[in-house]
């Protein structure tokens, strides 16, 4: 009987590993963060949610708002997207002062990454990309920044790291984790900037034929196991009926 649960337990637990291997490496079952705390965070609003996500999505929203110029110069700025997806903050004095200037107007605008270009080897999108420009107003001209920005992004799954587009290229900047799903990092320009972690798995012949491989070696190996120790305790069992059986047959003492 207890071989017989051993059994069932193993091609469970073998069934288990198949299942959740080819639905992993091949996609059908991204995997969700796990969350601290009550009450989760808002759902991430996608401007191209993935197809089991589409349902439910809200877009994401954009932003806009102006900072004074004056004689005493930039107090600095914080602007924020009213869905708190994405953040920019300007420190005081962070950008210079020209001539005719009165204010500076930031703007933050959601966009598809994969509209911009491929991502880095290695990594995979994680969200929405941010457009963040700045100007000067009246006269439109693009800010001149002295000191670092901080740019902090949310992401939905599992980021680990902040790309800005520079050019025809991605570059991986220096980032930090935030208080929840978000990353934050130091910037000495403006531009597209996108969270990005380990991407996630497509389908693929060859790797669901190494994983289907994988687990039914191991399938083999446990089943050769159990068989193993089955017949040894087969063997110990007839050991004893032989031992048992002589017994009977010897000649009682007189």
């Amino acid at each position: 009987m207890r071989r017989h649960a051993l059994a069932l337990g193993v091609a469970a637990a073998a069934a288990y590993l198949i299942v959740a291997a080819v639905t992993f490496e091949a996609g059908w079952l991204p995997s969700r963060p796990l969350y601290d705390g009550t009450v989760p965070p808002e759902p991430y609003r996608f401007v191209d949610p993935p197809a089991d996500l589409a349902a439910a999505n809200q877009p994401p929203l954009s932003k806009e708002d102006i900072a004074p110029l004056g004689a005493e110069g930039f107090p600095g700025a914080t602007v924020v997207t009213d869905d708190n997806q994405a953040f920019v903050i300007f420190e005081p004095d962070g950008v210079t002062q020209p001539a005719g200037a009165e204010s500076v107007k930031i703007a933050i605008e959601p966009v598809d990454p994969e509209t911009i270009g491929d991502p880095p080897e290695g990594l995979g999108y994680d969200g929405n990309a941010y457009r963040i420009e700045a100007s000067y107003q009246p006269s439109g001209d693009p800010v001149e920044i002295t000191a670092d920005a901080t740019v902090l992004l949310r992401y939905p799954f599992s980021a680990t790291t902040i790309l800005r587009r520079d050019g025809d290229v991605w570059t991986e900047l220096e980032t930090e984790p935030g208080a929840g799903l978000d990353l934050f990092t130091k910037t000495d320009r403006l531009g597209v900037f996108v969270p990005a972690g380990l991407p996630f798995h497509n389908p693929s012949d060859s790797k669901l034929t190494d994983i289907i491989y994988a687990v039914a070696g191991l399938l083999v190996v446990v089943v050769g196991v159990v068989l193993g120790r089955r017949r040894t305790s087969l063997k110990k069992q007839q050991a004893r009926l032989r031992a048992m059986g002589k017994k009977a047959k010897a000649p009682r003492p007189e």
